[in-house]
């Protein structure tokens, strides 16, 4: 029972925010994206960034397309993920990146656009 507790409580945390879709990711305004980059011939998408919140401790991402915007939402947890204190990011999604048009980091309730097709790049700090 004991190893039952410890696993879950290693888990839960860990991986469970996944299964309540963008419920529990963290708040984009205090993520920065540093480098975004689109390989039109491999259909992958990668994101590298940081967050500005205190005791950062980066635990994954999730995605989900609608329509041609993709929707991206980053989970940091500031209690649970004490064996990798870094909230540095670098996820890669592979999706048909012919289809995308704007991609969106989103939390909870709120979203930041981090790119838009025929607009400019992103800036390094945004």
């Amino acid at each position: 029972m004991l190893f039952i507790a410890s696993t879950a409580s290693y888990f839960v945390p860990r991986y469970g925010w996944r299964l309540f879709g963008f419920m529990y990711c963290s708040d984009p305004s205090t993520i920065f994206v540093e480098n975004l980059k689109i390989d039109y011939d491999n259909d992958l998408i990668k994101i590298t960034g940081n967050t500005s919140a205190s005791m950062p401790a980066y635990a994954g991402a999730i995605h989900k397309l609608s329509g041609t915007t993709l929707y991206v939402g980053l989970k940091y947890n500031s209690l649970l993920s004490f064996s990798r204190r870094d909230g540095r990011f670098d996820v890669h999604i592979l999706i048909e990146t012919q289809s995308i048009e704007k991609i969106i980091l989103k939390g909870n309730q709120t979203e930041k656009t981090i790119y838009e097709k025929g607009g400019p790049a992103p800036e390094p700090d945004e």
